[in-house]
């Protein structure tokens, strides 16, 4: 095997899951939502809606499933 075919297959063996995960929501700067966008929220699955603040369930929710606990962690100090 060359080694283009082999950068091919470590390439895609890397890409497959993250797309399968999608991509972790942003951050929403509103804490209450009215009308049409209040609709879109409640209509999106909780994963896939964006942070907001005060929202301590659904943001504890999402950072469970994306980083694996609900509990912010102090990852800008293990760097």
């Amino acid at each position: 095997m060359n080694w283009r075919k082999m950068l091919f297959v470590a390439l895609v063996g890397w890409a497959i899951p993250e797309l399968s995960q999608g991509q972790e929501p942003g951050w929403s700067g509103q804490v209450i939502a009215f009308g049409a966008t209040r609709a879109e929220i409640r209509s999106t699955d909780i994963l896939h809606r964006p942070y907001r603040p005060l929202h301590f369930y659904g943001n504890s929710v999402r950072r469970r499933y994306y980083h694996g606990s609900a509990v912010p962690g102090a990852g800008l100090f293990n760097r």
